[in-house]
């Protein structure tokens, strides 16, 4: 994905964020839970970022897949800075097809890339065709849900969110993010409703979908409460689970 290939590094970066460290990251895993053992698939893997959390949680094997090989290509990097094990690919989620019966397939938006419905039922195909029978994904994925449109700042944590005029699915949605020193990038969802993306995994054989919303790790990474606010009123993204 072209789009990934020119930022890498800069989202890369935009991942170490508190919201993404002691909310996102804290949410996944929790809902992940006991690995040890376990075959994890990585899809819309990124820089490993999860591909490499997952691991250290114990996994028995973490494969990262993503379309953009400057990701990947990071990905590898930090492997081989600090080999875990990981392995990684270049390939389209939804061409994928079947790399194992993995015991957890882990989906960092991955859903929200899709911009028709049938793109959003070929990446929730891929995902149940990689599960054993009762394995299960777990993610995060773009959530809007009650009618806001235009434009979510979320000044605090450096990043904000442009919703479509008009809450129409498949619709653009562009997340702009702030670094230190003027840098800043911005990558393109697209939108489908909570409720929409229930039955595209419940139509591809999952059982038990559901989302979550982004807890606050205990320790909040040493932020004080209010700090949280904004993010809990109006949360730019949750988490989702489902059985295979």
């Amino acid at each position: 994905m072209a789009e990934y290939d020119a930022i890498g590094d800069r989202y890369s970066e935009a991942k170490q964020a508190p919201w993404r460290l002691h909310m996102e990251a804290y949410t996944i895993e929790r809902l992940a839970g006991d690995l040890r053992g376990a075959r994890v698939l990585d899809l819309a893997c990124g820089d490993g970022f999860y591909t490499r959390r997952l691991m250290a949680r114990g996994a028995a094997e973490a494969v990262g897949v993503d379309l953009s090989s400057e990701m990947i290509e990071l990905a590898r990097d930090a492997e081989r800075a600090a080999p875990l094990g990981c392995r990684y690919q270049v390939a389209d989620v939804g061409d994928l097809g079947n790399l194992g019966e993995f015991d957890l397939v882990n989906a960092a938006y991955l859903f929200n890339y899709a911009r028709t419905r049938d793109e959003l039922r070929r990446l929730c195909n891929a995902a149940a065709d990689n599960l054993r029978p009762g394995g299960r994904l777990v993610g995060v994925n773009d959530y809007t849900s009650d009618g806001y449109t235009g434009v979510r700042d979320y000044v605090s944590h450096r990043f904000r969110k442009h919703g479509p005029a008009t809450i129409d699915e498949g619709q653009p949605v562009i997340w702009e993010f702030q670094l230190p020193e003027g840098r800043s990038f911005a990558i393109t969802n697209y939108y489908w409703h909570p409720d929409t993306y229930l039955q595209a995994l419940r139509d591809s054989g999952f059982r038990q979908a559901a989302w979550h919303p982004l807890e606050v790790a205990p320790d909040a990474g040493g932020f004080p409460a209010a700090f949280w606010d904004d993010l809990r009123a109006a949360p730019p993204s949750a988490a989702l689970t489902a059985q295979r």
